[in-house]
């Protein structure tokens, strides 16, 4: 009989034992920072957004450079998009309603302005879609 109760006790306690683990958040975000995925999916996965300033350093550095959008269900495509990525070699990137956090797009987008500012100067903010997340909160930054 004890041996009974003895075994069914360390079958109940054991995955319980050995299955407790706990990741540490820093590790899940040094491992999708650094990753070889795209960026896009990287972002989604981030706990600390400082990191998406890192993402959009290496996109930067590969010149796959995305601009993020939040488009909903049904994505917007214009007749202009593809004028406006050939030119600064930029791509419009647009989650659908399954975005990344705000802060870690917002964080990416406002590097990759940056980069466009000081690579082609202001003139791309004339052609740039408007629904680009953070533009204008990244613009009333800029200003002040």
């Amino acid at each position: 009989m004890k041996m009974y109760i003895s075994t069914i006790l360390l079958l109940v306690l054991f995955p319980f034992v050995c299955f407790g683990q706990e990741k540490k958040q820093e590790a899940i975000d040094s491992i999708f920072t650094y990753a070889d995925s795209p960026s896009e999916f990287r972002l989604k996965m981030l706990e600390n957004c400082e990191n998406a300033f890192i993402i959009a350093d290496q996109d930067i550095a590969k010149n796959k450079i995305n601009l993020l959008i939040v488009g909903g269900i049904a994505p917007a495509v214009y007749p202009s998009d593809q004028t406006f990525e050939e030119k600064y070699q930029v791509t419009y990137y647009d989650y659908g309603d399954l975005a990344a956090k705000g802060e870690c797009m917002f964080n990416y987008n406002s590097k990759v302005f940056d980069y466009l500012t000081e690579k082609y100067g202001k003139t791309w903010r004339k052609e740039v879609r408007k629904d680009v997340y953070g533009l204008k909160e990244w613009k009333k930054r800029k200003r002040k």
